[in-house]
Protein backbone atom coordinates (compact mmCIF):
# COMPACT_ATOMS: atom_id res chain seq x y z
CA UNK A 1 0.00 0.00 0.00
CA UNK A 2 2.55 2.56 1.13
CA UNK A 3 4.95 1.56 -1.65
CA UNK A 4 2.60 2.79 -4.38
CA UNK A 5 1.93 6.08 -2.59
CA UNK A 6 5.66 6.44 -1.89
CA UNK A 7 6.47 5.87 -5.55
CA UNK A 8 4.00 8.55 -6.58
CA UNK A 9 5.47 10.98 -4.01
CA UNK A 10 8.95 10.35 -5.39
CA UNK A 11 7.66 10.74 -8.95
CA UNK A 12 6.02 14.06 -8.05
CA UNK A 13 9.19 15.18 -6.28
CA UNK A 14 11.39 14.40 -9.29
CA UNK A 15 9.06 16.23 -11.66
CA UNK A 16 9.03 19.28 -9.40
CA UNK A 17 12.81 19.28 -8.85
CA UNK A 18 13.48 18.96 -12.57
CA UNK A 19 11.57 22.18 -13.15
CA UNK A 20 8.69 20.32 -14.79
CA UNK A 21 5.09 20.46 -13.71
CA UNK A 22 4.22 18.04 -10.91
CA UNK A 23 2.63 14.82 -12.10
CA UNK A 24 -1.13 15.21 -12.38
CA UNK A 25 -2.78 12.81 -9.97
CA UNK A 26 -5.86 12.07 -7.92
CA UNK A 27 -6.56 9.60 -5.16
CA UNK A 28 -9.51 7.56 -4.01
CA UNK A 29 -9.81 5.57 -0.83
CA UNK A 30 -12.73 3.15 -0.58
CA UNK A 31 -13.77 1.80 2.80
CA UNK A 32 -15.99 -1.25 2.35
CA UNK A 33 -18.45 -2.29 5.06
CA UNK A 34 -21.37 -4.75 5.00
CA UNK A 35 -23.60 -2.96 2.46
CA UNK A 36 -21.81 0.36 1.95
CA UNK A 37 -18.74 1.72 0.23
CA UNK A 38 -17.45 5.10 1.42
CA UNK A 39 -15.34 6.80 -1.24
CA UNK A 40 -12.99 9.67 -0.41
CA UNK A 41 -11.82 11.18 -3.70
CA UNK A 42 -9.23 13.96 -3.89
CA UNK A 43 -8.34 15.87 -7.03
CA UNK A 44 -6.41 19.05 -7.90
CA UNK A 45 -9.16 21.51 -8.77
CA UNK A 46 -6.71 23.81 -10.57
CA UNK A 47 -6.57 21.12 -13.28
CA UNK A 48 -10.30 21.40 -13.92
CA UNK A 49 -11.10 24.30 -16.24
CA UNK A 50 -13.26 27.08 -14.86
CA UNK A 51 -13.10 26.31 -11.11
CA UNK A 52 -10.46 28.96 -10.24
CA UNK A 53 -12.69 31.80 -11.40
CA UNK A 54 -10.42 34.66 -10.33
CA UNK A 55 -7.20 32.96 -11.52
CA UNK A 56 -5.31 33.36 -8.24
CA UNK A 57 -4.09 29.74 -8.08
CA UNK A 58 -6.27 28.95 -5.06
CA UNK A 59 -9.81 27.69 -4.80
CA UNK A 60 -11.92 29.64 -2.32
CA UNK A 61 -14.89 27.79 -0.85
CA UNK A 62 -17.15 30.20 -2.78
CA UNK A 63 -15.50 29.08 -6.05
CA UNK A 64 -15.96 25.42 -5.04
CA UNK A 65 -19.58 26.11 -4.09
CA UNK A 66 -20.24 27.87 -7.42
CA UNK A 67 -18.78 24.88 -9.34
CA UNK A 68 -20.05 21.97 -7.20
CA UNK A 69 -22.89 20.89 -9.50
CA UNK A 70 -20.54 20.75 -12.51
CA UNK A 71 -17.80 19.06 -10.43
CA UNK A 72 -20.23 16.42 -9.15
CA UNK A 73 -21.28 15.62 -12.73
CA UNK A 74 -17.59 15.45 -13.70
CA UNK A 75 -16.90 13.02 -10.84
CA UNK A 76 -19.94 10.88 -11.75
CA UNK A 77 -18.94 10.83 -15.43
CA UNK A 78 -15.18 10.21 -14.98
CA UNK A 79 -14.90 8.18 -11.77
CA UNK A 80 -17.03 5.06 -11.82
CA UNK A 81 -17.50 2.42 -9.14
CA UNK A 82 -19.19 -0.82 -10.20
CA UNK A 83 -20.04 -3.74 -7.93
CA UNK A 84 -21.58 -7.16 -8.45
CA UNK A 85 -24.99 -5.45 -8.19
CA UNK A 86 -25.60 -1.73 -8.83
CA UNK A 87 -25.75 0.68 -5.90
CA UNK A 88 -29.25 1.48 -4.64
CA UNK A 89 -28.17 5.05 -3.86
CA UNK A 90 -25.09 7.26 -4.22
CA UNK A 91 -24.87 10.31 -1.96
CA UNK A 92 -22.38 13.20 -2.05
CA UNK A 93 -22.00 13.56 1.71
CA UNK A 94 -19.36 16.27 1.89
CA UNK A 95 -17.02 18.35 -0.23
CA UNK A 96 -14.19 20.62 0.84
CA UNK A 97 -10.82 22.14 0.01
CA UNK A 98 -8.42 20.01 2.03
CA UNK A 99 -4.86 21.10 1.29
CA UNK A 100 -2.67 23.60 -0.56
CA UNK A 101 -5.73 25.78 -1.21
CA UNK A 102 -6.68 23.83 -4.35
CA UNK A 103 -7.09 20.12 -3.54
CA UNK A 104 -10.77 19.21 -3.54
CA UNK A 105 -12.12 16.30 -1.52
CA UNK A 106 -15.42 14.60 -2.30
CA UNK A 107 -16.93 12.10 0.15
CA UNK A 108 -19.37 9.76 -1.58
CA UNK A 109 -21.49 7.05 0.03
CA UNK A 110 -22.59 4.10 -2.13
CA UNK A 111 -25.41 2.05 -0.58
CA UNK A 112 -26.06 -1.52 -1.75
CA UNK A 113 -28.91 -3.96 -1.10
CA UNK A 114 -26.34 -6.62 -0.14
CA UNK A 115 -22.55 -6.96 0.22
CA UNK A 116 -20.99 -5.33 -2.87
CA UNK A 117 -18.59 -8.22 -3.73
CA UNK A 118 -15.96 -7.48 -6.37
CA UNK A 119 -15.49 -3.77 -7.09
CA UNK A 120 -14.34 -2.29 -10.40
CA UNK A 121 -13.07 1.27 -10.46
CA UNK A 122 -12.74 3.14 -13.75
CA UNK A 123 -11.08 6.54 -13.85
CA UNK A 124 -11.17 8.65 -17.00
CA UNK A 125 -10.15 11.79 -15.09
CA UNK A 126 -7.27 12.14 -17.59
CA UNK A 127 -9.91 13.38 -20.05
CA UNK A 128 -10.75 16.42 -17.89
CA UNK A 129 -7.37 17.14 -16.24
CA UNK A 130 -4.23 16.30 -18.23
CA UNK A 131 -3.57 13.37 -20.60
CA UNK A 132 -0.77 12.16 -18.26
CA UNK A 133 -3.09 12.08 -15.24
CA UNK A 134 -2.65 9.16 -12.80
CA UNK A 135 -5.25 7.94 -10.32
CA UNK A 136 -4.36 5.87 -7.27
CA UNK A 137 -7.25 3.75 -6.01
CA UNK A 138 -7.11 2.06 -2.62
CA UNK A 139 -9.77 -0.37 -1.37
CA UNK A 140 -9.90 -1.28 2.33
CA UNK A 141 -11.96 -4.27 3.54
CA UNK A 142 -11.43 -5.28 7.16
CA UNK A 143 -7.63 -5.34 7.52
CA UNK A 144 -6.96 -5.93 3.83
CA UNK A 145 -5.87 -3.07 1.54
CA UNK A 146 -5.60 -3.41 -2.24
CA UNK A 147 -4.31 -0.67 -4.56
CA UNK A 148 -4.07 0.07 -8.24
CA UNK A 149 -2.61 2.84 -10.39
CA UNK A 150 -5.00 3.91 -13.16
CA UNK A 151 -4.22 6.06 -16.20
CA UNK A 152 -5.19 6.53 -19.84
CA UNK A 153 -3.59 3.19 -20.82
CA UNK A 154 -5.14 1.24 -17.92
CA UNK A 155 -8.24 3.12 -16.73
CA UNK A 156 -9.85 0.24 -14.78
CA UNK A 157 -9.00 -2.17 -11.98
CA UNK A 158 -11.05 -4.87 -10.28
CA UNK A 159 -10.70 -5.50 -6.56
CA UNK A 160 -11.86 -8.94 -5.47
CA UNK A 161 -13.72 -9.51 -2.22
CA UNK A 162 -11.69 -12.61 -1.31
CA UNK A 163 -8.89 -11.58 1.02
CA UNK A 164 -6.35 -14.28 0.18
CA UNK A 165 -6.72 -14.35 -3.59
CA UNK A 166 -3.55 -14.27 -5.64
CA UNK A 167 -5.49 -12.20 -8.19
CA UNK A 168 -5.95 -9.21 -5.88
CA UNK A 169 -6.03 -6.51 -8.51
CA UNK A 170 -6.40 -6.93 -12.22
CA UNK A 171 -6.69 -4.20 -14.79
Amino acid sequence: GRALLGALSVLCGFAASAGAHPVSHSLSRLAVTATQVRVTLTIDLLEVAGVDRNGDGRIAFEELEASIDRLYVLVRDHYNLEATEPATRVTLERYAIVEDGHIGQFDLLHDFAKAPGALTITSTLHRVTTPEHRHIASVVRDDDTQEALLDARQPSATFLAERDSSLRTAG
